[in-house]
């Protein structure tokens, strides 16, 4: 089994005619895909599509959330499915090819009711629709999704709509080594925040708003907890309902605290600037803990970003306001999750609001308490700090995901239907 390419070009993907800014599918594919780099890391050969002569993989590589490219979006693109061109269709209905889809850089949910403002969007409904539509044969085509429940979501759909399975779906996650370089430190942060008197209790980065971020804001502004923490707030939104019920308040007083409180700056204005590949190791060596504000938190998807990866790699105890089940999804890789008397049942939460009023009430509690019962917390936290700095070392999390989906489509060649 070989893996194809319209092209061996480097960091181009398949359908790339689809990444052109200005046009109405432009955001269907990615533009600059990491997918031929990571295979010739992996000591993996690609070839060029018009040289297939055995069935292999063809892998899309698409972008944003499922409703960027499964024909949710209102005026927007249909389903990358449609966009698939007749001669590769023809080759994957022949089964010599099959379709990898890579949507792991973004974990939305892949069913969203819209909480009743709107239609109810349904990702697995408008696929299983297209691989009928481009009549494709059933598992003829995977999907690699940044949410970890993505396989039991699915599931769960086909039981509750009694659906034929047509495709096959599979966590990813390709986020753990992206900020990787030399000037990764070699020991733990959490070390040198032992030995700083000057350690203020904890960071909280924050660079794009989101309305959980802007509720968590507001809550350290008006608990008065911002003075215990290195905290960052590069983009200011408006008041919604969301982050209006997560800190309970109103939109006179959320614009209020806001304006009055924030930007703040740390360590440069990130506002516009991606700052996924970037990390400041001085912001973790001089604050007891992280406070991740991870990208999604209402929705019921467990996305892990390289905003948790982050203190992991630097060596940082974290609590963590992100969606439900997220700690789960990392204990399940082999990470240790549990410091200090923060615990982990709060990531079982499953109502939000409930959820992010336990965490802020952790977080209270730890800062409240006495500087030596803090200084033994860090030095029994050790361990476990340390042990998680390793194990994001000795692992590659996306690698894991790309042999994982190659030996499936391995098995599909050989075993489903070839």
């Amino acid at each position: 089994m070989k893996i194809y390419f319209d092209t061996l070009t480097p960091n181009q993907s398949n359908l790339s005619e689809f990444e052109t800014n200005g046009k109405e599918d432009w955001w269907l594919v990615s533009k600059g895909s990491v997918m031929k780099r990571e295979l010739e890391n992996m000591q993996i050969n690609f070839h060029s599509l018009d040289t297939l002569d055995e069935p292999g993989i063809y892998y899309i590589d698409v972008n944003g959330d499922p409703n960027w490219w499964t024909g949710w979006c209102l005026n927007g693109p249909s389903h990358i499915l449609e966009k698939v061109p007749e001669a590769v269709c023809q080759l994957v209905r022949e089964k010599k090819l099959r379709l990898i889809i890579n949507a792991d850089k973004e974990g939305g949910p892949m069913v969203y009711d819209n909480n009743g403002s709107g239609p109810s969007l349904d990702g697995f409904a408008t696929t299983t629709k297209f691989m009928r539509q481009r009549n494709l044969p059933p598992y003829s085509v995977l999907i690699l999704q940044g949410n970890s429940k993505i396989e039991d979501d699915y599931d769960k759909w086909l039981r509750t709509n009694q659906e034929q399975k047509l495709f096959e779906v599979q966590y990813s996650n390709h986020f753990g080594h992206i900020f990787f370089d030399d000037k990764m430190p070699k020991d733990v942060c959490l070390m040198n925040a032992l030995l700083n008197k000057e350690c203020k209790d904890f960071n909280s980065l924050n660079r794009v708003y989101r309305p959980h971020r802007g509720a968590h804001l507001y809550t350290l502004a008006t608990e008065n907890l911002l003075q215990y923490g290195i905290v960052s707030c590069n983009q200011v939104g408006d008041s919604c309902s969301v982050a209006r019920e997560l800190a309970n308040t109103d939109d006179v007083k959320f614009k209020k605290v806001m304006e009055s409180n924030f930007p703040i700056y740390i360590d440069g204005n990130w506002a516009q600037e991606n700052a996924a590949w970037n990390y400041n190791p001085s912001l973790y060596q001089s604050t007891r803990f992280t406070v991740i504000t991870e990208t999604i938190f209402n929705a019921n998807t467990a996305f892990v970003t390289e905003k948790i990866f982050k203190p992991l790699a630097l060596g940082h105890p974290f609590i963590l306001i992100a969606g439900s089940g997220t700690l789960k999804a990392l204990e399940n890789m082999g990470f240790r999750c549990n410091f200090y008397n923060f615990g982990t049942e709060y990531d079982a939460i499953e109502d939000p609001v409930q959820r992010f009023a336990v965490i802020h009430n952790k977080i209270k509690e730890f800062i409240e308490l006495d500087n030596d019962t803090k200084i033994k917390m860090m030095g029994a936290a050790m361990d476990d700090v340390i042990f998680n700095f390793n194990h994001i070392r000795e692992n590659n999390f996306y690698h894991d995901a790309i042999s994982k989906s190659i030996k499936n489509s391995m098995e599909y060649f050989n075993e489903k239907v070839w």
